[in-house]
This record gives structure tokens, C-alpha cells and sequence, in this order.
């Protein structure tokens, strides 16, 4: 058995870029495409998880890649060109293929693993995943077909689920850490919130969202590890400072 989740990488990578070319190919076939992808990235998931659905392992290693998938899935949709298209779905094939092989070495070659990894990569999923879904998300809310209250629902829900993920990852969960992730959720919705208010485009506000689920979350974590220093604050400041610019520059103020 350990052979057949040695291939699961490869295999999987190839079925992620065949779906995802076969939806650029028949675009009508989009459901399909996506199903196939759902299906099999979620038995592959639990495949590697030795089959142990209830378990907390196999819902943190199917929750980053699977919230990736998703979000990208949805801003493939809003891919301008075609050549930009192709390029997306291989980025996508690429990081499947680069987590499902860290969740392997995890899983089977613990000599190989390297201390943290797996959660870091974990991380930058989430926090590309959110950039899509919510690039995604706010480009219906401009033709009117979801609304901002709806955004602002699932951003808190997604932060905290992100918070949950991380702490867990982190070795950092306590119960009394459960206001912590009340509170950074609540600061990430109102963010959202906000957005709606500004005059910037959809990838923008997906952006802006992106960034505060990666910096709050990312501040809180490295407070309960005593590791925030006037450096990392001062990097934080300056990034923060460029992403208002980027606002500033491609907003549209009348």
C-alpha cells in the first residue's frame, strides 16, 4: 500500500491538470470537471490519512488545499486571457503537487520531513486560497450576484478556520485562545466590510483580504510564540504601507 500513496503526487497532479484542461477545453463541462477534482482530491486526502475520516489530522491536510482548489477554481472563471488561463491551472497542478507530497513525506518519511513545514505550507495555501475565493466572491458582488453581507459572513468564518488550523499546527491551541480567534475573525469581517466602500477592483479587495488573514493570524501566532520583535513589526509596517499604496494607485476616486 505504501506504493500506491507513493504515486498519489504524480497521479493526482495529472488528474488536477487534466480536469482543469478538460474545463478550459469544454467549459460547459464545468461541473464535471470540478466534481472530479472534488472527488478525488478528498479520497486521495483520506487515502493518505489511512482512511481515519473522523480524525483531526485528515481535516487539517484536506482544509488548506482543498480551500486552495476551490478559490481557484472560482477565480479561473475571471482569468482575462486565454494564454493566462493555461498558466493559472498549472500553477494550481504545481502546488497540489507540492503539498500532497509534503502530507506523504509526513505521513510515511518522517526522516525526510522537515520541522514545520508541512504547517507553513499549509499557511500560504490558506492564505492564496483566501486571495482567490475573495477576488472571487467580490467579483459577483460587483454584477449583483452575491452580497456583501454574505462576504463578510464567510470571511469570518474562514479566518476562524484558519486561526483553528494554525494554532492546532502550531502545537499553540488552548481553550482560552477561543476569544483570540473570536477576535481576530471579527477584525478580518470588518475589514470586508469596509472594502465594499472603496473603489477598487475585485482582485484588489481580494487581496486586501488576503493580506489581513495572513498578517493578523500571523501577529497573533508569533505573540503566543514570543517571537514578535520590533523587525518583524517594522516589516509588517512597511508591506502594509506599500499594499495602500497599491490601493491608492489603482483606485478609481471620484
Amino acid at each position: 500500500m505504501i506504493l500506491a500513496r507513493r504515486i498519489l503526487p504524480f497521479l493526482g497532479t495529472a488528474i488536477v491538470l487534466l480536469s482543469y484542461s478538460w474545463l478550459l477545453w469544454r467549459p460547459a463541462s464545468w461541473v464535471t470537471a470540478l466534481l472530479v477534482i472534488l472527488v478525488w482530491v478528498f479520497f486521495s486526502t483520506l487515502f493518505l490519512a489511512h482512511w481515519k475520516w473522523r480524525s483531526a489530522s485528515f481535516w487539517a491536510s484536506l482544509f488548506p488545499i482543498a480551500a486552495f482548489l476551490a478559490g481557484g477554481s472560482g477565480m479561473l472563471f475571471f482569468v482575462g486571457s486565454s494564454l493566462g488561463r493555461w498558466i493559472f491551472i498549472v500553477v494550481l497542478a504545481g502546488v497540489y503537487a507540492v503539498y500532497t507530497e509534503t502530507i506523504f513525506v509526513y505521513y510515511y518519511q518522517p526522516q525526510l520531513y522537515t520541522n514545520l513545514s508541512l504547517p507553513r505550507l499549509s499557511y500560504y495555501a490558506l492564505t492564496l486560497g483566501g486571495f482567490f475565493s475573495f477576488s472571487f466572491l467580490w467579483a459577483l458582488q460587483l454584477i449583483g450576484v452575491f452580497p456583501v453581507w454574505m462576504i463578510t459572513v464567510l470571511a469570518f468564518l474562514y479566518t476562524a478556520a484558519v486561526m483553528l488550523h494554525i494554532l492546532r499546527g502550531y502545537q499553540l491551541w488552548e481553550d482560552q485562545h477561543l476569544s483570540l480567534v473570536i477576535l481576530v475573525s471579527l477584525l478580518v469581517a470588518e475589514t470586508v466590510w469596509v472594502l465594499q466602500f472603496w473603489p477598487t477592483a475585485f482582485y484588489i479587495n481580494g487581496l486586501m483580504t488576503a493580506l489581513v488573514i495572513y498578517f493578523v493570524p500571523s501577529m497573533a501566532m508569533m505573540y503566543l510564540r514570543d517571537t514578535l520583535t520590533k523587525q518583524v513589526l517594522f516589516r509588517y509596517t512597511v508591506v502594509s504601507i506599500l499594499v495602500i499604496v497599491a490601493v491608492l494607485a489603482t483606485s478609481q476616486w471620484t
